[in-house]
């Protein structure tokens, strides 16, 4: 689960036009980023959720850098504005955690991005 760090406050300064061509973009580069068994999804407001069958806990947080570093190093832009972002990301996985159901899988994923949130972002 993944969080566009101090999206509001761009929506604020850029405008809501602009903040949804970033949303738009991360969607594009969330697809471009993972390999073909992933499933991406914007979960809400400015989370995203990419699910990977079969992965283990290194293989998912492999996968979580990869999606960080396509979003921080391209900035995103609409022609007028022009910025870069990072991502905050929570992983869990449901080999290494073992949750009982559905919901508290996306409990530990939230969970963890809180805690990157809490910890500095990015």
């Amino acid at each position: 689960m993944m969080n566009i760090d101090y999206f509001n406050t761009i929506n604020k300064s850029s405008g809501l036009e602009f903040g949804d061509s970033i949303l738009n973009e991360m969607a594009a580069r969330l697809t471009e980023t993972t390999d073909s068994t992933a499933t991406c999804y914007r979960f809400s407001g400015e989370d995203f959720v990419v699910l990977l069958p079969g992965a283990d806990l290194q293989h998912a947080s492999t996968a979580a850098a990869k999606i960080s570093k396509a979003c921080s190093e391209k900035p995103f832009t609409d022609g007028k504005n022009t910025i870069s972002i990072t991502i905050s990301v929570g992983v869990a996985s449901l080999k290494d955690h073992k949750p009982d159901n559905h919901d508290e899988f996306i409990c530990m994923a939230e969970t963890a991005l809180f805690m990157a949130k809490a910890e500095g972002r990015n």
